[in-house]
């Protein structure tokens, strides 16, 4: 940089400080879209500083290869001690609406789940009696093996064609490299789904002082976030066939009802205080 005139009043502490910030924030995407877009001498000739913070965030993004890391000491939960959380989760008081609702119409719908983790919403369905098949779109480890052992015959490896579908995808949004891969996976299943449910946490999940020290919490799984209009807009174009609701919590969710289903006008109204 000899012959360039360097700017006199550049300063990389006001960029790096705001991508720890976002960073901490859960949006590590946005941190590096800040640190490449510094003026343009210095997207030219990036300082060694900002190249080895964006070099440190790039390291430390989740990918399927983390997610896809063995953890054999992961185990199914108990329903009996799970049971407890369940009136916490909306996520679970729409899905298991929805389920109740066929069973009490005599159908068994068929759940295709993006993202179980430990397999908790089928478990726990089938704890409580509900009639329904199965169906994942997971990251394999060994918690998968005794998901199947323990759902049995509900475990199908495809959406039977005599069925309603119910697509899940709660929690897994945030974690996306491509957001699309939602409806990409759901495309995949070969479904049409008559009702969708996909949930993501509102803004920042942890807003504790000590998350400003990112580094020392290993992996960044959250690669964004999102405000309610943002979720609700960003599904909504994915599905453009559904009417959408949506439930605005500390966990936002979103419930898409293909139009023209039997089901288009059947809301579910949830207390959310």
């Amino acid at each position: 940089m000899e012959d360039i005139d360097r700017i006199e009043f550049w300063d990389s502490k006001p960029f790096i400080d705001a991508a720890n910030i976002l960073v901490a924030s859960d949006e590590p995407l946005r941190a590096l879209q800040l640190l490449d877009n510094l003026p343009g001498l210095y997207r030219e000739y990036v300082p060694q500083e900002v190249a080895e913070l964006k070099g440190l965030i790039l390291s430390k993004l989740a990918t399927n290869s983390f997610y896809a890391t063995d953890r054999d000491d992961e185990k199914l939960p108990d329903p009996e001690v799970f049971k407890s959380k369940l009136e916490r989760l909306l996520r679970w008081k729409l899905i298991y609406s929805d389920v109740r609702e066929y069973n009490l119409e005599g159908v068994t719908p068929h759940i295709i789940d993006f993202g179980p983790g430990e397999y908790w919403l089928p478990i726990m369905l089938q704890y409580y009696g509900c009639k329904f098949t199965y169906q994942d779109i997971y990251v394999s480890h060994s918690i998968r093996a005794q998901a199947m052992e323990r759902l049995g015959d509900i475990f199908l490896p495809k959406p039977p064609s005599d069925r309603p579908v119910i697509y899940v995808a709660c929690e897994i949004l945030e974690h996306l490299h491509f957001e699309n891969d939602i409806a990409v996976e759901c495309l995949k299943s070969g479904a049409t789904p008559s009702i969708i449910h996909v949930s993501t946490p509102r803004f920042t999940y942890d807003i504790s002082k000590a998350r400003l020290d990112w580094k020392r919490f290993g992996e960044l799984g959250h690669l964004r976030t999102y405000t309610l209009s943002e979720f609700y807009w960003t599904i909504s174009k994915m599905f453009p066939d559904y009417k959408m609701q949506a439930y605005d919590s500390k966990i936002l969710h979103v419930r898409g009802v293909r139009r023209g289903d039997a089901w288009e006008d059947k809301l579910i109204e949830i207390d959310l205080s």
